[in-house]
């Protein structure tokens, strides 16, 4: 692993079926699974793994068959979701982003974006991108660079339809606030000349809304757009409307800042009386959700809508010093939400009895 930056860690698996691969995988930090694909006999595997101080090198796992291995990865993946959830505090809110979150406007949001990079020379933006070198990764290393020679998004990440708006800024201007409220007020003028049509991400979210009511939880939706199509879209979806869904709005042009910043978390919270803690939870699925929801001392959660794999996790949530801000779980999809929050509310983990405790 040495020089491509990654580091060592347990949620990385080596499987080979040689005493040279489990050495290497110990060396590098990572877990081990020797393939027994010869049939050993456990007499025979103890033998060429002695876990001596010559030889301490033993597997972390030992599988038979790629069955049994893909089981292996299912109860371990079981495990790890359960200590994620002892982890938590039960919601007493739970505030949730708009787009691409709860609702799909993503095609009249690309199209508005590209029409607003069309405008970075007049903005005075060009100059203000951010040196690509000084990307998060290689990915948005390549958009910077892609949009500095083109005023465009690249066709690619238009026909995967799963970046955000806001992250896109983010990755473009950096934590230049100025150049970013610059771009957002572009955008907002462009997306007056495309924005209309809206639909559920998922048909189960009225519900999933209606019964978080029935559990004592107060619900919120979040933005970065400005009042006018926040409005206007809560009020045209699904045909009939989700604004009675919701204990609070906020928009973009609400509070003083939009997100990465935690005013328009706080602004939410204000609005409903409560005071800012991990008892409030905010589900967005970008990586500004998840950062906003740290700057605010909330609970945040991941919403995977996107289908992101966990190594393209792991890269958009690097945990460096630089990008410190991970979220405390990822659901990927509405059902799996609501059953978490269940579970905290029937039985609560560890940190609840933690903080009353206190």
């Amino acid at each position: 692993m040495a020089g491509s930056g990654a580091q060592g860690a347990a949620d990385i698996w080596y499987v080979g079926d040689s005493t040279t691969d489990t050495m290497s995988a110990k060396a590098a930090g990572i877990t081990n699974v020797f393939y027994n694909g010869a049939n050993w006999e456990p007499k025979w595997i103890s033998k060429i793994f002695p876990d001596t101080p010559d030889h301490p090198h033993r597997p972390d796992h030992v599988v038979n068959n790629f069955n049994e291995l893909l089981t292996l990865v299912s109860q371990c993946w079981d495990q790890h979701k359960e200590r994620e959830i002892e982890k938590l505090i039960a919601p007493t809110v739970i505030l949730f982003d708009w787009h691409a979150t709860l609702v799909d406007t993503l095609d009249a949001m690309y199209h508005a974006v590209d029409d607003m990079l069309m405008q970075l020379e007049p903005l005075g933006l060009v100059e203000r991108l951010i040196d690509p070198q000084q990307s998060k990764n290689v990915d948005d290393q390549k958009l910077v660079e892609y949009v500095k020679e083109n005023y465009a998004l690249h066709p690619k990440v238009k026909s995967a339809r799963k970046i955000s708006r806001t992250d896109i800024f983010e990755i473009l201007f950096g934590e230049d606030y100025e150049a970013k409220q610059t771009a957002h007020e572009a955008f907002n003028i462009c997306y007056r000349l495309h924005y209309g049509a809206v639909e559920p991400l998922e048909e189960e979210i009225p519900k999933m809304l209606r019964r978080l009511r029935t559990l004592g939880i107060k619900t919120g939706v979040l933005s970065n757009r400005d009042r006018e199509f926040l409005e206007h879209e809560l009020g045209a979806v699904d045909g009939v409307g989700w604004i009675d869904l919701f204990d609070t709005i906020v928009a973009g042009d609400d509070p003083q800042r939009r997100k990465p910043e935690p005013d328009p978390i706080f602004k939410a919270l204000d609005n409903l009386d409560v005071a800012p803690g991990a008892d409030c939870w905010y589900v967005g699925d970008s990586t500004t959700d998840t950062i906003a929801a740290k700057n605010a001392r909330a609970t945040s959660i991941f919403y995977n809508g996107a289908k992101w794999d966990k190594a393209w996790l792991a890269k958009i949530f690097p945990g460096t010093s630089r990008h410190p801000h991970r979220p405390d779980m990822v659901v990927n999809d509405f059902r799996e939400l609501l059953r978490v929050v269940e579970r905290l509310i029937a039985h609560p983990g560890p940190a609840a009895e933690s903080v009353s405790g206190r």
